[in-house]
């Protein structure tokens, strides 16, 4: 059996840019999307519906930020290539048959140096780091990815939990995706990671953030 866990996030870090009234307006329109991408998912849950319920997530988080910095470009394009992996990793075949479930998050927010956040975060040489380069947005703008690998095992039940976490930037806004799969080890989690992969990279690879003097 399969199952999605989508989560979405608004992370406020400066709330004089940001009022209670704006926090509670986002948070309020993100309840409100999350609903509805529930609700499409019941009638249909096949591969592309869910591969589209992803970028609806992402967007919803964009859309009720208080900073219009991020942006989704080319929607549809990136749903076309999200839904090839998404039929991939539904309809893997290897392993052993049991449960196991694919957890997706979007994320977006403000930081500025020295600030922290209770949030999973990419640290610069940190060991869970395992990239950390330059990029540019389908707009041209320079970013900073860097992707962490935050897979556990737990000890007791034996469940691998296999999450990367994309985090891109620049300098001050922040966007992440984190995709995960989880399940007992002879499930074939290991073969089903780089399905994950093919499918939080088109979302990194459209995911615009315009410089902090356009906010």
């Amino acid at each position: 059996m399969f199952d999605l866990i989508l989560a979405m996030s608004l992370l406020v870090q400066e709330q004089d840019e940001a009022s209670p009234a704006q926090v509670m307006r986002s948070m309020e329109g993100l309840l409100d999307e999350v609903g509805g991408v529930s609700d499409d998912l019941e009638a249909d849950s096949g591969p592309e519906s869910t591969a589209r319920a992803l970028v609806r997530m992402t967007e919803a988080v964009f859309a009720n930020s208080p900073y219009s910095v991020f942006s989704m470009h080319d929607r549809e394009e990136v749903i076309a290539q999200a839904t090839p992996a998404m039929d991939a990793l539904m309809n893997y075949s290897g392993g052993t048959p049991s449960d196991y479930s694919l957890d997706f998050a979007a994320n977006a927010f403000r930081q500025s140096d020295g600030e922290t956040t209770d949030a999973p975060f990419c640290e610069a040489g940190a060991p869970q780091t395992i990239i950390d380069q330059p990029l540019t947005d389908p707009e041209g703008h320079e970013l900073t990815i860097r992707i962490c690998w935050l897979g556990r095992m737990d000890p007791e039940s034996g469940e691998l939990t296999g999450s990367f976490l994309y985090q891109l930037n620049n300098g001050i806004y922040y966007v992440q995706y984190r995709g995960g799969i989880a399940g007992p080890d002879e499930g074939g989690i290991d073969e089903r990671l780089p399905m994950i992969e093919r499918l939080i990279q088109p979302l990194v690879d459209h995911t615009v953030i315009r410089p902090a003097s356009d906010d």
